[in-house]
């Protein structure tokens, strides 16, 4: 077992070990340990000869489903420096942002998006072709030594502020990574590794390090694929998929009983990145091993990791990775001990450097560690937790969650986890919102099947006092996310908002067929949008994964039983979206005429 070492040191080592085991599976190719690691040193004598080397940053403008994206990240941290991976479906402004702020020497992809960029720019296809030499390459090769304290990753995150801010991450905490993935999951020679994450977030490094630093093999896939619903377990089950690291709010999406036939065969499910709730575990845990996960992207990737999750058993995030610390403290960071809650702070190599171009935000949230060696440094994550007498920690929501409530000082994530242990509830957001007499607590659930309020109700005042108690209960499909992933509360409709009905035809569309006209009320309705246009593009005005295959499934039950929520990926408006239900559904009905602008009947 290697105890120090970067990236290339680890991964050398696999390939060491693992030469012709195959390392990598693709829609079009696969490749074995030793043919990807000759990639990955071309890529990287390529960029050296461009002047790349240790600090200095190189973006990715990422296809997901190509080799070309792992070979040129590896190549980039093998050259010695830091790669950013930027996602091509992000807004333009957000890209420009990201850009700005990284100051990356160069960007590496298929296209110059259209020469917007101000940077050198390298095709994929360049850094991979020419006679450069594969061998492996050493700190004679570097421009300067790589050392574990160099850069690996940027990775951006939202800001609290709604400015993206890049988190620095080092190789030191690889170690104690890789030694925790070995420890609780055991992966090697022979396991298929699905690497469901955007390479854009840093779960995506996960997934790599989880396959390509034990000798499994790593699965990519196109986003179509990879979508919560039909197409991810077709995907699991094609590929022979064995490990898995999926967020809850894509586990519940699955099929019902999908776990039991298609994906049967994924021995070791890691849920991260959102609250694990019983629901999930109840329906996941029987005949695999479930493993919880956390941690903030400050402290690379993760902290902490669950044993195998049982349905009868308490949900907790487990134990710290290895070389990891994990301490629970009060607002003068002081121990609280064992059982009571306070804010998880986090100590360790794994510790990042800190925020790109922010020494205030930095100094703040990254303070110095006195339990660790001179000039380390801990990590204050904002989020609560306590430590059980066993050393597990449980998770108890954001510390930014605490409000002051008609007079009690309450902890909204306490009533959000009460309200996800209901049988029907798979997940839960409270929010301070106006009442009829002022300040009201108002909650939002999602459930896996129908449930009225009143129950709901009823068993949280069995657990939590009266005034902690909310005093509406709304159920969305889904809850509204930003770009990244993360819950954005702000976009929460009001409670109990009624349907929005009909969406009427924009000024200047003088006819829909009946077709368009649900689909536009089905998004309007999935959306809460009080308008939609036929040609509105689903994903621009709101729309996400999860959405799109609550809409499919609609429509299957109401209209089209043979869509697929790839057809629907791709028609993407309402317009080409009715074109394929009529396609799915056979000819229309002659009484199916056009509709005027009222929705009467021509």
């Amino acid at each position: 077992m290697i105890t120090y070492g970067t990236l290339p040191d680890l991964f050398g080592n696999a390939v060491a070990q693992h030469p012709d085991r195959i390392a990598l599976v693709t829609p079009t190719e696969q490749l074995d340990y030793a043919t990807l690691a000759d990639r990955v040193n071309r890529a990287a004598r390529k960029l050296m000869m461009s002047g790349i080397g240790p600090e200095d940053v190189v973006a990715v403008l990422v296809r997901r489903d190509s080799a070309s994206w792992l070979t040129t990240a590896l190549g980039i941290v093998t050259a010695g420096a830091g790669y950013l991976c930027l996602d091509p479906d992000y807004p333009a402004d957000r890209l420009a942002f990201m850009i700005d702020d990284a100051r990356p020497k160069m960007i590496i992809g298929d296209r110059d998006r259209d020469g917007r960029f101000d940077l050198p720019f390298l095709s994929w296809h360049d850094l991979d072709a020419g006679t450069v030499p594969g061998h492996p390459i050493t700190d004679a090769d570097r421009r300067a030594p790589l050392r574990v304290d160099n850069l690996l990753y940027l990775i951006y995150t939202s800001g609290s502020t709604g400015t993206p801010k890049g988190v620095a991450v080092t190789h030191r905490g690889l170690v104690g990574l890789v030694a925790s993935q070995s420890r609780v999951i055991g992966t090697g020679p022979g396991d298929a590794v699905l690497q469901w994450a955007s390479p854009s977030f840093d779960a995506a490094f996960w997934d790599v390090s989880l396959a390509l630093l034990h000798g499994a093999t790593l699965h990519l896939a196109g986003s179509a694929d990879l979508m919560p619903g039909e197409p991810l377990a077709d995907l699991i089950a094609a590929r022979g998929i064995s490990h898995a690291t999926i967020p809850p709010v894509a586990l519940n999406a699955l099929p019902t009983g999908v776990e039991r036939t298609r994906v049967r065969g994924v021995g070791t499910i890691i849920t991260t990145g959102d609250t694990c709730t019983a629901g999930l575990v109840r329906r996941w845990a029987p005949g695999r091993r479930l493993i919880n996960g956390y941690g903030p992207t400050e402290t690379t990737v993760g902290a902490s990791l669950s044993t195998p999750l049982a349905v009868r058993n308490a949900i907790d995030i487990g134990r710290p990775f290895d070389r990891t610390r994990i301490d629970v403290l009060d607002d003068q960071l002081r121990d609280v001990g064992t059982g009571r809650s306070g804010q998880l702070v986090i100590g360790g190599p794994g510790v990042a450097r800190g925020y790109v171009g922010r020494p205030a935000l930095t100094a703040d949230r990254f303070r110095p560690d006195p339990c660790g060696p001179a000039g380390s440094r801990r990590y204050l994550s904002g989020d609560l937790g306590r430590r059980d007498e066993d050393g597990r920690y449980h998770f108890g929501g954001r510390r930014d969650g605490q409000i002051k409530f008609r007079g009690f000082r309450i902890e909204l994530g306490e009533i959000e986890a009460v309200l996800a242990e209901h049988p029907a509830v798979t997940g839960a957001v409270v929010v301070v919102g106006a009442g009829s007499d002022g300040p009201a607590l108002n909650s939002y659930l999602t459930v896996d099947r129908r449930v009225e309020a009143d129950p709901v109700r009823e068993f949280a005042g069995r657990r939590l006092p009266a005034h902690m108690v909310p005093s509406t209960f709304t159920v969305l499909d889904t809850f509204p996310r930003s770009p990244n992933g993360k819950l954005d509360r702000s976009a929460l409709p009001e409670p109990d908002r009624p349907g929005l009905g009909t969406t009427p035809p924009a000024d200047g569309d003088t006819e829909r067929t009946d077709t368009e006209q649900y689909v536009c009320d089905l998004f309007g309705e999935l959306l809460r949008h009080p308008t939609v246009d036929p040609d509105d593009d689903f994903f621009d005005i709101g729309g996400h994964s999860i959405l799109l295959t609550r809409l499919v499934s609609r429509i299957k039950a109401e209209r089209a039983p043979e869509l697929s929520l790839r057809t629907a990926f791709a028609s993407r408006t309402a317009r080409r979206l009715a074109i394929a239900i009529d396609q799915c559904s056979g000819p229309a009905d002659p009484a199916d005429q056009r509709l005027n602008r009222t929705g009467n009947e021509l």
